[in-house]
């Protein structure tokens, strides 16, 4: 299986809009407590409809996938933040001034899958919204982890209201290559999992992956196997990309 096809599980938006009464989940997860995850963000289109996830890393930036983003013009793009439900009306919303992909991101191979948002106005911290801290340096070891976002729960499916959330386990870099064709994994990349029938979905893509230990950023969803089918997510690793997040966004990480 080449990555050309296995990204479409995750890469595909969604332009569905999000009626009151659905409560499907995240493959296998379980719906967020109100501030439970106050650093996510609910990237919408123009037309306001969910269409991928991202974190935010300062009161006026967004970190997400480069996949969500790449070719698209920021006018097009808004975030929300602050809220568990889609449908709400009470959330954050900015518009996106600023699209920075990686510049070697690329979309056959889905190496880095990484792209920054500058916002056009800050987004202030509340209770219900926090600034999530960036993983510097991590290992290969084996540790518990948290896929937190709005994705599918089953492929074909509905894009849920309610934030799900779904405890898993990062795997060695090894044996993530065993699990996928060896050329498709990367150093840059880290690979989570637990079972069949829990994981990540349309909808998923560019969220995060939090350590359930520090509760720092180690991952966006980045790309799978439609959808939990037992084959490790993966993500891009975070802490490879510190030195560009701050050369593109002037924090002081």
């Amino acid at each position: 299986m080449i990555k050309e096809t296995v990204l479409t599980l995750f890469f595909i938006g969604t332009c569905l809009a999000v009626p009151a009464d659905i409560g499907w989940r995240v493959v296998g997860g379980s719906n967020a407590s109100t501030g439970q995850f106050p650093f996510i963000i609910s990237l919408r289109t123009i037309t306001g409809s969910h269409t991928c996830g991202g974190s935010l890393i300062a009161n006026n930036w967004v970190i997400t996938a480069a996949h969500c983003v790449v070719g698209g013009y920021p006018a097009y793009y808004s975030v929300v933040a602050g809220i568990n439900q889609l449908n709400s009306n009470s959330g954050v919303s900015a518009k996106v001034a600023d699209i920075i992909v990686h510049p070697n991101y690329n979309s056959n191979l889905i190496i880095n899958d990484i792209a920054l948002l500058r916002l056009s106005t800050p987004i202030q911290e509340s209770s219900l919204i926090k600034i999530i801290q960036l993983e510097k340096n991590d290992n290969d070891n084996v540790r518990d982890a948290v896929l937190i976002g709005w994705g599918r729960t089953s492929y074909p499916g509905n894009i849920p209201n309610d934030l799900q959330y779904l405890p898993t386990r990062t795997t060695t870099y090894a044996s993530c290559k065993n699990s996928w064709p060896t050329e498709t994994i990367v150093e840059t990349e880290i690979c989570a999992f637990t079972q069949a029938g829990q994981g990540a979905c349309h909808g998923d893509s560019g969220g995060p992956l939090i350590s359930a230990e520090s509760g720092q950023l180690i991952g966006l969803v980045s790309w799978g196997a439609p959808c939990a089918l037992g084959a490790p997510d993966v993500y891009t690793r975070v802490s490879s990309f510190i030195d560009w997040v701050k050369d593109n966004s002037g924090l002081d990480l």
